[in-house]
């Protein structure tokens, strides 16, 4: 079976089952984003660690807080030596019943360590807020580069579909020229070979199309299935770049990769006072008050005492020093991480500025090279049909225009993609749209 036929059949099948089916369903960027958050396991993550950090600060925070506890008691006693105890004159007694209730309060008046532990997990509490915000321009970044896949596969299937048609209708030319006896049979055979490469490169298009749909709909949280209408298109926007220091500051001040080692800083300062806190002695008050008797409706009489505990470490094996010389090294890690991190965004943004600088350059040399080349094909159209010009500068002609869309497209995704890093590198990617509009 011809190549053409295939073609006719994949493409009929294709737009009948789309014609049967529902509606597409009509998606642009930005309620892209909004649904990925919703739905992306990276997302769903980090608010659940959040959860977690927040289980952690209310852990924390009982060690300063008092404990009050209902302890209530009911026994019988068969046998007690009292001898055994220092009372020698009253020997062995029982049995008998002993009932016990009472509410104990726990209370650590002076606890240093603990207070440094509480805000320790206040500040990881902050982190785990950082890290639920950089999920979310991480998955913001990777629904635009998604989506800028699937709008690029649907121009790259356009312009297959126009190189088609520009295919057929050259043929269509050459065979009338052939009837008319100016054009040779290997001239209807040149176009007919075109319009076969042509044909086969829709298919190819086509499924990079489906392709780059399942994919979206897998990163936005859609049912796979999902049949699309994108209603953002690839587009060139002038940007407004400012000077490079004036960038990396506005970077340093947005990015949150930098928010969260700061914090960390904080976070393990914090780890070395708990630790270091440890030496210090604590002071606690513990108490209890109640009824104790034989049984609990028998004769009850009033029971408690009260006490003040004072604790100190006096050797412990030098436990407390390895805590805090390990505490210390993390400060350290901590902030080599961080200037490490101030370093990757000032490369992040410089490279970024120079793709983006460069990816414009690109594009418009792409989209004069495109404009060329349909000028070239029309005037070398125009000779053939007035039998002046070769059919070979023709079909020359028209895989020029061909390749030349290509690389336009493949050039307005290359520079939408770079603005996508642009936009991250700055850690400003909500601001990234494919609709014009000023960065400030």
């Amino acid at each position: 079976m011809k190549l053409t036929t295939w073609f006719s059949l994949l493409t009929s099948f294709f737009f009948l089952t789309a014609a049967s089916a529902a509606p597409a369903y009509k998606l642009d960027l930005h309620s892209a984003g909004e649904a990925a958050l919703k739905s992306n396991l990276l997302t769903l993550l980090a608010q659940a660690k959040s959860g977690a950090a927040k289980g952690r600060v209310l852990q924390a925070a009982s060690r300063l807080l008092p404990h009050i506890l209902l302890n209530l008691q009911q026994s019988r006693v068969y046998k007690e030596n009292l001898a055994s105890m220092g009372f020698s004159s009253f020997g062995v007694i029982g049995p008998y019943n002993s009932f016990d209730g009472r509410i104990q309060l726990v209370e650590d008046i002076f606890d240093l360590s603990a207070l440094d532990g509480f805000r320790a997990e206040e500040v990881n509490n902050d982190i785990a807020g950082l890290d639920e915000e950089l999920a979310a321009k991480q998955v913001r970044s990777a629904v635009s580069l998604a989506y800028l896949e699937a709008v690029s596969a649907q121009e790259e299937l356009k312009a297959a579909k126009a190189d088609l048609s520009l295919a057929k209708q050259l043929l269509k030319l050459s065979r009338h020229q052939n009837l008319a006896g100016l054009a040779t049979g290997i001239n209807v055979a040149r176009f007919e070979t075109r319009e076969a490469e042509d044909e086969a490169r829709c298919l190819q298009a086509l499924m990079n199309w489906r392709k780059a749909c399942i994919e979206l709909n897998r990163i936005v949280g859609l049912p796979l299935d999902t049949r699309l209408e994108l209603m953002d298109t690839l587009k060139f926007m002038s940007e407004d770049i400012f000077s490079v220091d004036a960038e990396i500051n506005l970077a340093v001040h947005n990015r949150t990769e930098l928010k969260i080692a700061a914090q960390r800083i904080k976070y393990r300062g914090f780890k070395v006072d708990e630790a270091s806190a440890q030496r210090l002695p604590t002071i606690g008050l513990s108490g209890d008050y109640g009824l104790g008797g034989d049984r609990p409706n028998g004769s009850l009489r009033s029971v408690g005492e009260m006490g003040v505990v004072l604790k100190m470490p006096i050797f412990d094996g030098r436990a407390i020093d390895g805590d805090v010389e390990e505490a210390k090294s993390n400060v350290h890690q901590a902030k080599l991480t961080f200037d490490d991190m101030n370093r990757q965004v000032e490369e992040d943004v410089r490279l970024a500025q120079q793709a983006l600088s460069i990816s414009v350059k690109q594009l418009k040399a792409d989209r004069k090279v495109f404009a060329l080349a349909a000028r070239e094909l029309a005037m070398s159209r125009d000779l053939f049909a007035a039998d002046i010009g070769d059919n070979l500068e023709v079909a020359n002609a028209q895989t020029t225009l061909a390749r030349a869309r290509q690389q336009y497209v493949a050039a307005l995704f290359q520079y939408n993609a770079a603005r996508v890093n642009f936009y991250s590198a700055l850690g400003d990617i909500e601001g990234f749209s494919l609709i014009a509009k000023n960065r400030r």
